[in-house]
């Protein structure tokens, strides 16, 4: 399913007055082949390649660096093969306006959250329900999108920089 009309509809027109069929019919496909790739109209703004190639990406992250490295790195070459920078600051702006969004966002964390304590458990051979992964792997995120945040509101931010910063700042305990 074409979806590279999409997000400039929804930069014209807006979220909310974006309609499914205006989507569907800019991605040259019915309504009801529509539903078939996305639950909802939400979905259409979280459907990214980045999100399936993160434990891929993480894995190939070279093993000298430590879990909080390979847990910035990963994404960030994820992010690179699949997405522009301008089309994620776009997705993230957008997330961040639209309380629907921000909600399944919220949900998304979650859920990926989960997803690192796995990557960093297997990485370090502990188990992912293992009280330091888990914290680790909240820290880590938590610091993750707080620059992703960040740089989508402030474009004078270059992002791989400012992450990589960030993880060596969590890295060394959060000192001031």
């Amino acid at each position: 399913m074409a979806t590279c009309q999409v997000p400039s509809l929804r930069q014209r027109q807006g979220y909310y007055e974006t309609t499914v069929n205006q989507i569907a019919e800019a991605a040259e496909v019915l309504p009801s082949t529509f539903f078939r790739y996305f639950p909802t109209k939400q979905d259409v703004v979280f459907q990214s390649d980045a999100e399936a190639q993160l434990s891929e990406t993480f894995r190939n992250v070279p093993a000298d660096l430590g879990p909080v490295q390979a847990v910035f790195q990963g994404p960030l070459r994820a992010m690179a093969s699949t997405a522009g920078q301008d089309g994620v600051r776009q997705q993230v702006l957008l997330c961040l306006s639209v309380p629907e969004l921000r909600a399944v966002l919220f949900d998304k964390v979650t859920q990926l959250m989960n997803e690192i304590a796995e990557l960093i458990a297997t990485r370090v051979g502990r188990r992912p329900d293992d009280f330091d992964i888990r914290v680790l792997s909240a820290a880590a995120q938590d610091v993750w999108y707080s620059v992703l945040f960040d740089w989508a509101e402030n474009p004078s931010v270059d992002l791989e920089p400012a992450m990589m910063r960030a993880a060596d700042q969590l890295e060394r305990g959060l000192p001031l």
